[in-house]
């Protein structure tokens, strides 16, 4: 069943939520357990070793089922960015690559943002 308008800004709204809470875990690299991440990515119904495990590819067409707008996606690569930094997790930033390009992809508008974030990723 397709979103409506409003209940799709409240699904939004609510992984917005839930990615704030992440970015606020993750800030302090090493510095959150797997369980308080796991909490935060209940909305995709995820736990951080079975992200860890999913290639690339195949974490990307998962998102994107989520219908999450453009601005969540990068909250997400940013979170997934930090994840990243604890030891066992380092493939998460290669998800993060693949989210931010499929922004770039999928996205009407280019975003400078983006593109520095993934250009910084990639070096």
């Amino acid at each position: 069943m397709p979103l409506t308008f409003n209940s799709r800004d409240e699904h939004n709204q609510r992984i917005n939520n839930a990615l704030q809470r992440l970015m606020a875990l993750t800030l302090v690299p090493g510095g959150w357990d797997d369980d308080a991440v796991n909490e935060q990515l209940k909305p995709f119904l995820l736990k951080i070793d079975e992200l860890a495990a999913l290639p690339t590819a195949a974490f990307v067409s998962f998102i994107a089922r989520y219908k999450v707008d453009p601005d969540n996606l990068e909250l997400l690569a940013d979170a997934l960015v930090n994840l990243s930094q604890k030891a066992g997790y380092e493939v998460l930033a290669g998800h993060a690559v693949g989210v931010y390009e499929h922004i770039q992809q999928s996205g009407d508008v280019f975003s400078l943002t983006v593109a520095g974030k993934l250009k910084a990723l990639r070096s």
